[in-house]
């Protein structure tokens, strides 16, 4: 999961609080990104279907 922050002179007990803390980290800093992608992409899927469905109207057709 990368390179934890960790040094030659850390106990070994810290050593494995600072992996476990990190990857947690990362992991809910991926799902983060994720949900507020997905959120933005549904965003934008309903402006373009409204978009696509007033576009006729507004021409005059």
């Amino acid at each position: 999961m990368g390179i934890a922050p960790v040094s030659g002179d850390m106990p070994a007990q810290l050593k494995a609080a600072v992996v476990e803390g990190s990857g947690q980290a990362f992991l809910n800093g991926a799902h983060s990104a994720v949900l507020v992608t997905g959120v933005l992409l549904v965003l934008g899927a309903v402006v373009a279907a409204v978009g696509i469905r007033r576009s006729p109207e507004a021409a005059g057709h």
